[in-house]
């Protein structure tokens, strides 16, 4: 207990000056009854019994107060403190609901450098709640920010400076930090100069500026592969893509590794709407995890992260364009054929020499994060003009029809190849980039060459091929001599396959185990293809009674009869003298 303090002598409730300035408040609120505010800190007043003076509790050394509340984009509301540290102001934004419980406050303000003890829990949180409750009418109302990018009210957050911004998760502060601002716009253009004949670095910048895009013209976010061997310029390139709106060095927080857990992965994607993310570095992703990286690719479209049973981070959100470099590729992280879809591969060589790397990393070190805001400005005015939108996606959709290319892996990529292009040309229409767009030609020779790799199941074949064409003599054939004038002892299982000759055409039959470890040593899945070498007619199939189609014949060898994957003559060609 403590002798009664100056202000309990006052006919005026509302808060002391010296408080107030002690604060930096901008009014003076009142004090709830049963309380007292001073320099010194928050009391608890008690009634005297009879004709007793009230005595006073103090809860808090310091005077606490709520300044302002705030309401996250999905309602959630917050509150922002504010105390005196060491003769300094401080202020503190916490959840509404950790506000009301007692415990859970006082442990996080303690961390936070607030001077009470846990024995005062309960009488902190009634004293925020009462004071709360005295100024409801009068405490400012603010929007909190969760992500960067569009917000709920149509509005572009490209970095967390100069407004009330507060990250979903802890470890989404560092990646936020890092989408600041350095240099010129000016300083930027000259480093963007030296892309003009690097495509693959001008595709991963058309990319960086075409993530705001996504929302309008109503496309799902997408990744960007840049793989092959180190030194060509990779990351360079990537980088050069998020020095639109960031800090494009890993060390400025923005860009991020593969090596990072699967769940920081998801929440640095979540911390942005029409943003570019970097995730370097593909080689670091563990070979347990790589199945879980391909399922994380299928989903970087839906916009939505996998929503699981228990766990803080389930169904996360995000929408922005991923740049992935490393000396791996993401289309050998799943053995699904539609990941190719998904996936945008780029192969070549990014940068023609090292000085031009060199140079453009320097110079986007220094300037960045000009040229996104920059286009997302123009991009608004747009969107505000009647019509405005509808002529972006008129021209997103004339660009999508040049972009189809010749296969059908191409013609579903084609839209979101068709925002990079119009990105490019928007940009280039707007003053930002230096340079002129690439035309359609340009754009679909970036991706051809993954042409023969988006074919997962014909790369799969190409495996079981070749371990055929090693082992021919392990395949029997109605001339090979009898098992054991021979001298063979081999069991029918024990042979790889057999010859097999089918409506006068030369086949060869193989067992379906024998294949199922040819392709998990290549890192495919026999169920993922063979659904595809059946539909290419390149394996046989057998009709069962109930009118199932199985991929499966049955094929003698010797006096026996085997289930076998039975390849035709287009799934695996033999020559005249085969058999030999």
């Amino acid at each position: 207990m403590t002798t009664v303090p100056p202000q309990s002598t006052e006919k005026d409730r509302r808060v002391s000056r010296t408080v107030v300035e002690a604060l930096g408040l901008t009014d003076r609120p009142s004090v709830p009854d049963g309380w007292s505010l001073t320099s010194k800190g928050v009391y608890q007043v008690r009634p005297g019994k009879g004709d007793q003076e009230p005595t006073y509790d103090r809860i808090t050394t310091t005077p606490l107060v709520i300044t302002r509340i705030l309401t996250a984009p999905d309602g959630a509301q917050s509150v922002e403190l504010a105390w005196r540290v060491q003769g300094r102001a401080v202020r503190h934004v916490i959840p509404h609901e950790v506000a009301k419980r007692g415990r859970e406050l006082v442990k996080a303000l303690g961390a936070l450098g607030l001077p009470t003890s846990e024995s005062y829990a309960s009488a902190v949180e009634k004293w925020l709640l009462a004071y709360e409750d005295e100024n409801a009418a009068t405490l400012p109302r603010a929007q909190l920010r969760r992500w960067l990018g569009w917000q709920p009210d149509g509005t572009f957050l490209s970095a967390p400076d100069g407004v009330d911004f507060q990250a979903s998760y802890e470890s989404q502060t560092a990646p936020a930090a890092g989408h600041r601002s350095a240099g010129t716009l000016g300083g930027w253009q000259e480093t963007a100069r030296l892309l003009e004949a690097q495509p693959i670095a001008r595709l991963c910048v058309a990319a960086g500026l075409g993530s705001p895009l996504l929302r309008p013209l109503g496309v799902g976010s997408t990744t960007v592969d840049i793989s092959g061997f180190s030194g060509r310029g990779k990351t360079t390139s990537a980088e050069a893509g998020i020095s639109t709106f960031m800090n494009p060095l890993e060390t400025g927080g923005a860009a991020y590794s593969w090596a990072s857990t699967l769940y920081m992965v998801e929440e640095r994607m979540n911390l942005v709407r029409g943003l570019p993310v970097l995730l370097d570095e593909s080689q670091h992703i563990k070979p347990n995890d790589r199945e879980r990286v391909g399922e994380l690719l299928y989903m970087i479209p839906t916009g939505r992260g996998r929503s699981r049973a228990k766990g803080w981070n389930s169904g996360l959100e995000w929408e922005c364009v991923v740049l992935s470099t490393g000396e791996q590729s993401l289309l050998t992280m799943s053995n699904h054929q539609g990941i190719s879809a998904r996936v945008h591969r780029v192969e070549g060589e990014p940068m023609s020499d090292a000085a031009t790397a060199n140079a453009v990393r320097a110079g986007f070190t220094r300037h960045h994060g000009h040229a996104g805001p920059a286009f997302v400005q123009r991009l608004s005015e747009v969107l505000a003009t009647p019509g405005g939108l509808e002529g972006l996606k008129l021209r997103h959709e004339q660009m999508t029809a040049e972009l189809v290319g010749d296969s059908a892996i191409s013609a579903r990529r084609s839209r979101t190849v068709g925002v990079f292009a119009l990105a490019e040309a928007l940009a280039s229409e707007w003053g930002i980039l230096p340079y002129q767009p690439m035309g359609p030609a340009q754009w679909l020779d970036l991706f051809a060459a993954s042409t023969e790799s988006d074919d997962r199941p014909r790369q799969a074949l190409d495996k079981v091929r070749e371990h055929i064409g090693t082992r021919m003599h392990e395949l029997w054939s109605k001339s090979t001599p009898q098992l054991e004038a021979a001298g063979f002892t081999r069991t029918p299982m024990q042979w790889l396959g057999a010859y097999t000759t089918r409506d006068g055409e030369e086949r060869v039959a193989v067992r379906p185990q024998a294949v199922e470890d040819v392709l998990e040593r290549a890192g495919f899945d026999l169920a993922a293809v063979i659904g595809r070498w059946v539909a290419d007619g390149y394996v046989a199939t057998t009709i069962e009674k109930s009118g199932k189609v199985r991929p499966r014949r049955k094929v003698r060898i010797g006096s026996a009869s085997v289930w076998m994957i039975e390849f035709t003559a287009a799934g695996f060609p033999l020559g005249d003298d085969s058999d030999e």
